[in-house]
């Protein structure tokens, strides 16, 4: 009979099987965190395919229903526009991005600048005739 050394236990073989144990909590979370991400991706791309396809047809319906329409960011950068728009104003898609300070020097009674300022702060539409 082989009788157990006396003494303080080995310290390296508990380490062993804490750095073991260690791995295979971080190899389990790595795991679960990647499903996570499959999951989500699958989520954003068909919210994604969603979002695009209502865009489309929000453009198909403003475009037939022959209506000017002139879409810009918050700093009046032109971002979108209707083929009503593109025939009145005559625009093209080289003309995305151009300041509508640009745009509203084609207008000489009234202050289009001025009139987007006050529709971006009030959300209030303002319909005007303008001559070119």
């Amino acid at each position: 009979m082989v009788k157990p050394k006396k003494g303080k236990p080995k310290k390296t073989s508990s380490r062993r099987r804490l750095r073991g144990a260690r791995t295979q909590i971080l190899k389990a979370g790595i795991a679960v965190a990647g499903r996570n991400a499959t999951s989500v991706n699958a989520q954003l791309r068909k919210k994604l395919t969603w979002e695009r396809k209502i865009a489309n047809d929000l453009k198909n319906i403003l475009g037939s229903l022959n209506i000017a329409a002139l879409f810009f960011d918050r700093n009046f950068k032109l971002r979108d526009f209707t083929s009503g728009a593109a025939a009145r104003f005559n625009l093209n898609p080289a003309d995305i991005g151009r300041s509508l300070a640009d745009l509203a020097g084609r207008f000489t009674d009234v202050d289009l600048l001025a009139d987007a300022r006050i529709v971006l702060t009030s959300l209030t539409p303002i319909r005007r005739e303008v001559k070119s």
